[in-house]
């Protein structure tokens, strides 16, 4: 009979023990899943930057003549609220101004690439092209 009163005191003493811990970590996990569940929906619902969107692909274009180097305004493609000016970067290195033809030059935001690429297209001027057309030279017509 002692053995059983013995084993119902430990019984009880192990429930106060259980019952005076189970509020403190019944309160902390709600709170840790509502952080995660926050956490998720921030990120789900903040609007990803257009510039490093994934499977997405955007091409700018921009034309210049022989000769002249080309001016890219990214306020003409881009809004102020997406994105900041000043830390857009190209390198219009690898483009030969007085070749006429078509280069692509990748953009960079803050130094890392992005999804868009600039295809500079350099023309080829329209009066020397009609003049080479029909034999003419300059300051010289044949009618």
């Amino acid at each position: 009979m002692k053995e059983k009163t013995f084993l119902k005191q430990i019984r009880q003493t192990k429930n106060k023990e259980n019952k005076e811990k189970r509020p403190f970590s019944i309160r902390l996990f709600p709170i840790l899943v509502l952080m995660v569940i926050l956490l998720f929906a921030w990120k789900s619902l903040r609007p990803e930057n257009p510039l490093f969107q994934k499977g997405q692909s955007t091409t700018l274009y921009v034309k210049t003549e022989v000769g002249t180097e080309a001016v890219f305004l990214p306020e003409k493609y881009f809004s102020k609220d997406e994105i900041v000016f000043s830390k857009l970067a190209w390198d219009f290195g690898g483009v030969d101004w007085n070749v006429p033809g078509v280069y692509r030059v990748k953009l960079f935001y803050d130094g890392k690439e992005t999804n868009c690429t600039i295809e500079v297209q350099v023309l080829a001027d329209e009066k020397k092209k009609a003049q080479k057309m029909w034999g003419a030279s300059e300051g010289y017509s044949s009618f």
